[in-house]
């Protein structure tokens, strides 16, 4: 991750540990239901860093192997902090 923007996959990664498909599609319907402002260019989604940092009160690491905390989503449609198991 470079920058400022990231791509949806990236987003996707710092908020809940993961970049897969089902993953990208949790953040985009997470920024839709939160109104956040992204990027469109083309088909492709990006975000900006600082939002993503204002909007869920954590800064989002710059690298892809660490992940400070996740976030997800629930049944009310509420942002709730997940906790994560220590795999080391």
């Amino acid at each position: 991750m470079s920058g400022s923007l990231l791509s949806l996959k990236e987003a996707a990664q710092a908020l809940f540990g993961e970049s897969n498909r089902a993953a990208s599609a949790r953040a985009r319907r997470l920024f839709e239901k939160q109104k956040l402002k992204i990027v469109r260019e083309g088909g492709k989604i990006y975000i900006h860093k600082s939002v993503l940092d204002t909007a869920f009160g954590a800064e989002i690491e710059t690298t892809k192997t660490v992940v400070k905390q996740a976030f997800g989503i629930n049944d009310k449609g509420e942002v709730i902090p997940l906790i994560l198991k220590d795999r080391g």
